[in-house]
């Protein structure tokens, strides 16, 4: 029982810092172009 555990709490981890990263992404790619649009408008 033990070892299951484990093992879908590594999982569940590894979804969890896998979509952190993609959001991460997204937000950088989406905060530049919003700045700039700010300061050029």
């Amino acid at each position: 029982m033990l070892p299951f555990c484990l093992f879908v709490l590594r999982e569940a981890n590894f979804c969890f810092v896998y979509f952190l990263n993609l959001f991460i992404f997204k937000f950088n790619t989406f905060l530049p172009e919003l700045f700039t649009r700010v300061t050029y408008n």
